[in-house]
C-alpha cells in the first residue's frame, strides 16, 4: 500500500514542478491533481487508524481471556487450600496473590483485595460458606460492554469440567440474574436439554445471555464465575 501511494505522489506532483511555465491552466490541474492525492492520503489514514483500532480491541479481548484462565487455573488447583471455614461472605483474594495464582500485572496500587483486568474491570474472589458453600468471582464490566462478556464467557468454557455456576447481573435492572449456565456436576439432563450446560455453550447462547449488556451502555455488567468443593 506505501509503496503504491509513493508511485501516485511521484506521478502526480513531478509533472507540476517540470510544466509550471506553461501557465495557470497546468498549474490549476496540478493542484487539483495534489488535492486529489491528499484526499486518497486521508482515506488511507482513517483505514488505517480504523483497522489499528480493531486490532487494538481484539489483542485487549485476547489478553483479558488470558488472565481470567491464569485466575481459573489457580482456583482450580487450590480449591481445596483456599476453602475458608468462616461462615458467611469471606474475600480470599490476598491468598491468591499469595499463591501467585493472580498474575502481578492486575493488581493495582498495591492492593491485594482486588485484581484488574487489561480493561481495568475490577474484581475480586470471595468464599460463601453455609450460605451455599461456594466461591466466585464477580467481574464488574464497564461500559456494560457485551464484546467483553461473551469473551470472558468464552473462556470459562474451557473449565466446564471444574466449575459450578455462571450468571451474569445487571446492576441497572435491580440486581436481577440471568444466563445461568452449570457445570458438568451439575448439568442435568433437563438443563442439558435446556441448551444451559457449560460445555454446550453456543456463540448464540452467548449473545443472548451478554444481551443485557448491550442494553445498558454506560453502566456497569457483572460476570459471576462460581464454583464450589464439593457436588
Amino acid at each position: 500500500m506505501l509503496e503504491t501511494l509513493k508511485k501516485h505522489i511521484s506521478l502526480y506532483f513531478k509533472p507540476a514542478c517540470h510544466n509550471l511555465h506553461r501557465g495557470s491552466q497546468q498549474l490549476g490541474r496540478s493542484m487539483i491533481e495534489m488535492l486529489s492525492v491528499l484526499g486518497i492520503i486521508g482515506v488511507l489514514s482513517v483505514a488505517g487508524i480504523a483497522g489499528y483500532t480493531k486490532a487494538m480491541h481484539q489483542w485487549r479481548l485476547n489478553k483479558q481471556a488470558d488472565q481470567f484462565f491464569q485466575v481459573l487455573q489457580g482456583a482450580w488447583q487450590y480449591m481445596y487450600q483456599i476453602y475458608p471455614t468462616t461462615e458467611g461472605h469471606t474475600k480470599v483474594t490476598k491468598l491468591f496473590y499469595a499463591v501467585n495464582a493472580i498474575p502481578r500485572e492486575m493488581k493495582k496500587n498495591n492492593n491485594e483485595d482486588y485484581f484488574y483486568d487489561v480493561f481495568n474491570n475490577q474484581t475480586y474472589i470471595y468464599c460463601q460458606i453455609n450460605g451455599g458453600n461456594f466461591c466466585g468471582m464477580p467481574i464488574s464490566i464497564k461500559n456494560a460492554a457485551a464484546s467483553q462478556c461473551r469473551n470472558i464467557l468464552n473462556m470459562a468454557k474451557s473449565f466446564h469440567e471444574f466449575l459450578w455456576e455462571i450468571e451474569v447481573n445487571d446492576t441497572s435492572g435491580g440486581g436481577s440474574y440471568s444466563g445461568h449456565t452449570y457445570g458438568d456436576g451439575w448439568c442435568t439432563n433437563a438443563r442439558e436439554s435446556a441448551g444451559t450446560c457449560l460445555k454446550d455453550l453456543t456463540i448464540t447462547r452467548m449473545n443472548s445471555i451478554c444481551r443485557t449488556c448491550d442494553r445498558n451502555p454506560g453502566k456497569t455488567c457483572n460476570v459471576y464465575i462460581l464454583w464450589k468443593k464439593t457436588k
